[in-house]
């Protein structure tokens, strides 16, 4: 499966390149060739391809060109609808196999902080090829910070996130300095810490003193661990706890209740003119999921002692 998936990113990779658009291939089976050695080293499952947030409109005229199709039908505005998303899933259907495609322009949140890193990621990059297609690479101290974030933005569920940094740490040419100095600067400190000290007790990896997170919160729960808290739940708290200072953590919670996202605009598309509703849409839609979810956990709390 890898080595079809190879063949799509590189078809995809060729795609964006030929319209102008600078692209970096993320995780999956551009990381197992450049860190193992060999697609068939690391499962995968999907692409990731990081853009800048300038061309995400050029690389979805491209992407659609090829067969990807959105999540969300209709023409897009990457300039406003996408601003507070650094993600966005297509999938395309060929010769019977399901491609799904990340198409990425950020890599930590929806803040204002995110575009200012994505200038010194993007500055900091390198030209690389996949599989004979131009196409540009991470430096390795923006890899290690981006998988480091992708584990925890998943709660480090998956055990193949750890090893990639794991490897990344063990080839010896991250400048330590440059990721903790940019890690504190945009507030990733927590989760830069706590990724390392998993990969720390579970590889020994070799890691500085000061990135160590030598006691780890109660709530950090690797690989799946059950948890307490619904889905739903997690999925909005546990961002909460990878940042430092109250007035940040208010200003996540704002963005969560407030800025619309395309998860509104699935749940009830209007014209664009109309876009100023979504403010109103989104507390309301969040509202009413959840309040479904408090009830149907209430409801699983009083049918305990019966099930007993």
């Amino acid at each position: 499966m890898n080595a079809v998936l190879a063949h799509a990113l590189a078809e995809a990779l060729s795609a964006l390149s030929n319209q102008g658009v600078p692209a970096i291939p993320l995780k999956g089976v551009a990381l197992a060739e450049a860190l193992y050695g060999d697609v068939s080293l690391r499962p995968s499952s999907d692409l990731d391809v990081l853009v800048p947030r300038a061309a995400v409109g050029r690389a979805l005229d491209s992407l659609r060109a090829i067969g990807y199709i959105p999540q969300v039908a209709g023409r897009l505005r990457p300039d406003r609808l996408f601003r507070n998303d650094i993600a966005h899933a297509l999938v395309r259907r060929a010769h019977a196999i399901e491609y799904s495609l990340d198409l990425h322009w950020g890599i930590a949140s929806q803040a204002s902080g995110d575009i200012r890193a994505m200038d010194e990621l993007w500055a900091a990059a390198h030209r690389h090829e996949f599989r004979g297609v131009g196409a540009y690479g991470l430096s390795a101290e923006w890899e290690l910070l981006f998988l480091a974030l992708h584990a925890a933005r998943h709660r480090w569920v998956g055990l193949k996130w750890l090893v990639d940094v794991h490897e990344i740490c063990r080839r010896g040419d991250v400048d330590w300095a440059v990721v903790e100095h940019t890690a504190r600067r945009f507030g990733w400190i927590v989760s830069l810490r706590i990724t390392l000290e998993l990969c720390h007790r579970l590889f020994a990896t070799s890691v500085p003193e000061g990135l160590r997170c030598v006691r780890l919160p109660p709530w950090v729960e690797p690989f799946g661990a059950s948890s307490r808290l619904p889905a739903a739940w997690q999925k909005v708290l546990h961002p909460a706890r990878l940042i430092e200072g109250p007035i940040e953590r208010a200003r996540y919670f704002a963005r969560v209740l407030l800025a619309p996202t395309l998860a509104d605009y699935r749940f009830l598309p209007l014209p664009w003119h109309l876009r100023s509703l979504y403010c109103l849409l989104r507390p309301l839609r969040l509202g009413g999921k959840w309040s479904w979810y408090l009830a149907c956990a209430a409801l699983g709390r009083s049918q305990e002692p019966s099930q007993r």
